[in-house]
């Protein structure tokens, strides 16, 4: 930007002549500069070269964000409009069904028709039946085994002790008892188990195997031939008959069920046997689980009479608190059949 002159600047230029002849004499004039003569106009004209872009680009982007706010609000704010017109038409169109190619002419018949012959149905084969090995499996069967022991079911139960009693008062009874058991374990299914126990006054005797065991042909006959063989020399006459060591050799087997034998288990004067020992020792041996308020062993109690034998409380209170609640009574004539 050129400098500016100050307000009052010096010229020679003649302003006239003068009077005196011969010489001519210049004056200064002052001459008042067109710039300097409007300082607010100078202004001006500077902020416009100076503002003047800005403004102009301030300006237009103003009226573009303007106009696009503008724009958008129409479009947001635009709720009614109009619907779709519906068109509709009482003339009901339908499309005519014209065959492809002209079809064949048929005569006119006065038969009827002949129906489609069916195919001849072949005669399904006859059910294959399942050999006996594909039955013995080690899962239970799906009903309760139907085998008695002297009339006594043996239920559900998978594993059984026979528990007999062989002192003197059994003499007359234990071919029969023997005969009893090999039956009972002849019907009892494959997948149960047995062991048998027999006791003359304290002392207590197994078969073999002494273990529980599966009921195999081989087994049975261990057992009953080691009956026959051993329970009738090591019985003891005069003595009292005490069942305490010999129930407990069974539970400790952890078996389902126990099945006591005897005439009564009473005895007389010096070997008669105290109930209220036996019951106590009974219920350690098989105590009540206090969650199920059952005990882990059913003891039943089958009791031999032949007449108008005294009651046989120990046996009562045994099948009372043990076993199912009753004791079963059988006489000689219901054994041998």
């Amino acid at each position: 930007m050129p400098p500016q002159r100050s307000l009052l600047q010096r010229t020679d230029r003649p302003f006239g002549p003068t009077r005196r002849a011969g010489r001519r004499r210049t004056y200064p004039l002052l001459v008042v500069s067109s710039r300097a003569a409007n300082p607010a106009r100078v202004r001006l004209r500077t902020l416009v070269h100076r503002a003047g872009p800005w403004t102009l680009s301030i300006l237009f982007h103003a009226i573009v964000i303007t106009f696009g706010l503008i724009v958008t609000w129409s479009i947001l704010t635009e709720d009614e409009r109009l619907a779709s017109p519906l068109v509709t038409s009482d003339i009901i169109t339908m499309t005519p069904v014209v065959p492809l190619y002209d079809l064949p002419i048929q005569k006119e018949s006065s038969l009827p028709p002949t129906p489609p012959s069916m195919p001849a149905l072949e005669p399904l084969p006859p059910p294959t039946p399942i050999s006996a090995p594909a039955l013995q499996t080690r899962s239970m069967p799906e009903s309760p085994p139907s085998a008695t022991f002297a009339g006594t079911p043996l239920g559900a139960a998978r594993d059984v002790v026979f528990v007999l009693d062989a002192s003197g008062s059994m003499i007359a009874w234990l071919p029969f008892v023997i005969d009893e058991v090999e039956r009972t374990l002849t019907s009892m299914h494959p997948d149960q188990r047995f062991a048998v126990r027999y006791f003359a006054g304290d002392a207590v005797h197994a078969t073999t195997p002494r273990r529980l065991t599966d009921v195999t042909a081989a087994s049975v006959t261990a057992a009953t031939k080691a009956l026959r063989r051993d329970a009738g020399r090591r019985m003891q006459r005069g003595r009292g008959s005490d069942p305490r060591q010999a129930l407990e050799a069974a539970i400790q087997l952890k078996p389902d069920l126990v099945l006591l034998m005897s005439e009564g288990l009473n005895g007389r004067g010096h070997w008669e046997v105290d109930r209220a020992v036996v019951m106590r020792a009974l219920d350690q041996f098989n105590p009540v689980d206090p969650l199920t308020g059952t005990r882990p062993v059913r003891i039943e109690c089958i009791r031999l009479v032949s007449g108008g034998e005294d009651p046989a409380p120990l046996m009562e209170s045994i099948a009372a608190t043990h076993g199912g609640g009753s004791m079963r009574t059988v006489t000689l004539e219901e054994l041998e059949r």
